[in-house]
């Protein structure tokens, strides 16, 4: 297998990577925590 395939498997890997976790984190957090942090975040910055 050359370097360019090599390359390019391991950018695919990475993109289902953070796909996956960005589907797993969005059924496993709740909203409520989410909106929290958000409000923390605005609160601390303003």
């Amino acid at each position: 297998m050359n370097t360019a395939a090599r390359l390019g498997l391991y950018g695919i890997g990475l993109v289902v990577a953070f796909f996956a976790a960005y589907v797993i984190a969005g059924a496993v957090v709740p909203d409520a925590f989410v909106a929290d942090w958000i409000q923390q975040a605005h609160t601390v910055t303003h």
